[in-house]
């Protein structure tokens, strides 16, 4: 009996360190951290969008994001997607006009709190436009937008 005793005592005293250690990770580990992907204000925001979409009609957008890694409360980056853009930005009516597919990486950056909706406020674009590579930054808030300098190749 004197032994049941003991060994029940040496369990207890493994397992409890052991669950306090896990318990202590788990509280430290920050929240998890969304992107908007779709022109939707605040709602909506996921992890590890397949795409982006920054408007309607017309609006440029991207796809096949490939996320290399999603680091929440820090940043996130696909080192692989497909930015799709008017091939003429002066082209109307917009739904005859044609897009252009172009290989990009996406990074995402600047972490912000929203009413405890903990989003990423900065976006960094790579791209190549016939031959030239671009890199451009657009920022999401205090309104619920993608903002990206209104300079051709737009974004």
């Amino acid at each position: 009996m004197n032994k049941l005793i003991t060994g029940a005592i040496s369990a207890v005293g493994i397992i409890a360190p052991v669950t306090a250690t896990a318990s202590t990770a788990s509280a430290s580990a920050p929240p998890t951290t969304k992107v908007q992907a779709l022109p939707a204000g605040w709602s909506d925001m996921s992890v590890k969008p397949a795409g982006i979409y920054f408007g309607q009609g017309g609006a440029p957008f991207i796809t096949s994001l490939h996320w290399s890694y999603w680091h929440n409360g820090a940043s996130a980056y696909a080192g692989s997607a497909t930015l799709h853009q008017m091939a003429n930005p002066y082209c109307t009516p917009i739904y005859q006009c044609r897009y252009v597919s172009e290989s990009a990486t996406v990074y995402l950056h600047a972490v912000k709190d929203h009413n405890g909706l903990h989003y990423f406020a900065a976006m960094i674009v790579k791209f190549r436009h016939n031959g030239t590579s671009y890199r451009d930054t657009g920022a999401f808030g205090p309104n619920p937008y993608w903002s990206f300098p209104p300079v051709w190749p737009y974004l």
